[in-house]
């Protein structure tokens, strides 16, 4: 009688060993998780501050927001139901928006820049074992606008009146507008502290 039952306590682990092996596989193929990279494509540096959004790419049609950005540098997402092998997808990536951020995210955000919104297509592939890593994504600045050239410039400036060297008060006469032909003493009414 013991045999029996120790034989029956063996196959009650060993049918919750085989249950728990069969729902971790079945939880395997419920999602699949994908993740991209962000840099700028000059100096290779680490983007957080980005909107990284995943649309089909047969109609365009958003199938969900991958991530956003506020430290991290690399996005992870799962998608479910798994897409059959071979489904096209398409990633965008644009610079996040600082509407309505906290504050450390508008400086992230404005120390990183603005840089061109970047589309990138990829394929699921047959053997993704529930991960698909995306391409790096590589940002590249907006373009600058060509310099205008100006038609006219004018420059206008004052001349200093007065100024202190050492212990004495030096006025300037050229800075003080008088009319042609004035007297010495209608300059001397206009310096400030002089009486005649």
């Amino acid at each position: 009688m013991k045999n029996i039952f120790i034989n029956s306590r063996n196959i009650l682990f060993l049918l919750l060993v085989i249950s728990a092996t069969i729902n971790t596989l079945a939880e395997d193929h419920k999602y699949i998780t994908i993740g991209v990279n962000v840099l700028d494509k000059i100096t290779n540096r680490r983007l957080s501050a980005m909107d990284v959004w995943l649309y089909t790419a047969t109609d365009t049609t958003q199938v969900k927001k991958i991530g956003s950005g506020s430290e991290r540098c690399h996005f992870e997402s799962r998608l479910s139901p798994v897409p059959k092998a071979g489904t096209k997808y398409l990633l965008k990536v644009e610079t996040k928006s600082p509407e309505g951020m906290p504050e450390v995210i508008r400086q992230i955000i404005s120390d990183q820049g603005p840089y061109e919104t970047q589309w990138v297509d990829f394929i699921i592939p047959e053997d993704h074992d529930g991960y698909v890593e995306v391409p790096t994504v590589k940002m590249s600045r907006p373009k600058r606008k060509a310099p205008e050239q100006l038609k006219e410039v004018t420059v206008t400036a004052s001349k200093v009146m007065f100024y202190h060297k050492g212990d004495t008060l030096i006025y300037n006469a050229d800075a003080f507008v008088l009319a042609e032909g004035s007297m010495l003493d209608a300059l001397i009414t206009q310096l400030p502290g002089v009486e005649l």
